[in-house]
């Protein structure tokens, strides 16, 4: 009953314009990288509103529960759920039990299955984890198989989740990633590892920056490079 009420009240607050425009923006349609995602129609801010105003009354299984709607704002909500719980957690246990329902959840056709939802939640939980609580083998073996595998949203999840240790003034390890996949096949790990590399400049050392561009300019996709190069247009490389 609760969670048809996080529903009622979503729906409340949705309209079908603005459903119809994240239709057309999240590419929901068939071939689309988002293909049969559903809408109902709320904005981020609403959303966020309806989480917070029921957070303290939210359990575990409403996050699964949650994960498991075919509607993309409802989903939101449930990562929102999740990184509450992990970023209150006391234990690598409990902090592993979210990775995992977050990691089992991330894929086309699962739960996690867009890049909004990817960005909104990745480094904050995949990000601590695996750089806090896995070891350098681990930690490289995971990596890796995000790279290699074939689903983008885990490619895109390993990308952003860089954002944790860029926010450390740390770069090795989006410098690690980005050379794994420019020769991705798809723009939005271009448009991810562009991102990640432009806040490495500005959060870590813009010349560490700018040497990797120079170093790898041929390499790079445009995608990749334009977004690199946001904060560095004045410079010649």
């Amino acid at each position: 009953m609760f969670i048809n009420t996080i529903h009622r009240e979503l729906k409340n607050i949705s309209t079908k314009k603005r459903s119809e425009i994240c239709k057309s923006f999240f590419q929901t349609q068939k071939g689309g990288y988002g293909e049969g995602d559903v809408f109902l129609g709320a904005t981020v801010p609403d959303t966020r509103a309806i989480y917070k105003k029921y957070k303290k009354q939210f359990t575990i299984k409403d996050s699964l529960t949650l994960l498991g709607s075919k509607y993309h704002e409802e989903r939101f909500i449930a990562l929102c759920i999740l990184e509450n719980f992990y970023k209150n957690s006391k234990t690598k246990d409990d902090k592993k039990q979210i990775f995992d329902i977050y990691i089992d959840n991330v894929g086309f056709k699962k739960g996690i299955n867009n890049w909004d939802l990817v960005d909104i939640s990745a480094y904050n939980m995949v990000g601590d984890y695996i750089y806090n609580y896995m070891n350098k083998k681990e930690l490289r073996d995971f990596t890796d198989r995000c790279i290699s595998g074939d689903d983008l949203w885990m490619r895109r999840v390993i990308v952003v989740s860089s954002f944790y240790k860029i926010k450390q003034h740390e770069n090795k390890e989006i410098f690690y990633i980005a050379k794994k996949l420019f020769k991705d096949k798809h723009h939005l790990i271009h448009k991810a590892v562009g991102w990640m590399l432009r806040e490495s400049g500005k959060r870590c050392s813009e010349l560490d920056l700018i040497s990797f561009i120079r170093e790898n300019k041929e390499k790079m996709s445009r995608v990749t490079y334009s977004y690199a190069m946001e904060r560095l247009r004045k410079i010649e490389l």
